[in-house]
């Protein structure tokens, strides 16, 4: 009767003792996931202010399109002017050839100006067109860093979609500890880029 009642004593204890060490089991695993969903809410709300820094980008880069397209469009016009300015001039030349080669002066000189005022024109759509080459360049890099941020606790390939995470690597998991971002990704309103 002693011996059972040891024993029994000895069971209570041994269950006691495994429910203290699950219950620090669980505490050691909400420490560690809290910062974890810190981090996480931090990192989906600089992606949301990326993607609206894109897409206050894209607008200006559409308007500034639209503006040279409507440029070129008025040389045109301007072209077609000139065109019938001359031909009319050519007329005036059987009148009189001196009143005509005063017209045919101004003539020149104003397609040349025009020429001119074309080619610089042309000139500022290459460099616009540059511009946007490299801005977009500079959009792709910073989503391809922020990416790589985000993806230790969304997926492990690119555009992995931020509600499906996946369980990061415990090296990744260090990495992110530090709550370090590259310049790109802070205080931007670009470039996260929920895909």
């Amino acid at each position: 009767m002693f011996t059972q009642s040891k024993r029994i004593t000895a069971t209570f204890g041994s269950q006691k003792v495994s429910l203290a060490e699950a219950d620090e089991k669980q505490q050691e695993a909400v420490e560690t996931t809290d910062p974890l969903e810190v981090e996480k809410s931090n990192l989906n709300v600089q992606v949301e202010i990326l993607q609206g820094r894109l897409q206050q980008m894209g607008k200006v880069l559409h308007e500034s399109y639209r503006w040279s397209a409507d440029e070129m469009n008025e040389i045109h016009m301007k072209e077609d002017e000139m065109k019938k300015s001359v031909m009319q001039t050519v007329k005036v030349l059987k009148l009189s050839l001196a009143e005509a080669e005063e017209k045919q002066q101004m003539a020149v000189e104003t397609i040349n100006q025009l020429e001119v005022e074309k080619s610089d024109l042309k000139h500022q759509v290459e460099e616009l067109q540059g511009t946007v080459q490299d801005m977009g360049n500079v959009l792709t890099e910073t989503e391809r860093e922020c990416d790589k941020l985000i993806n230790p606790l969304t997926g492990s390939w690119t555009g992995a979609p931020l509600d499906s995470p996946r369980e990061p690597s415990e090296a990744h998991l260090g990495e992110n500890k530090e709550g370090s971002l590259p310049a790109q990704c802070h205080g931007r309103a670009g470039v996260g880029l929920r895909r």
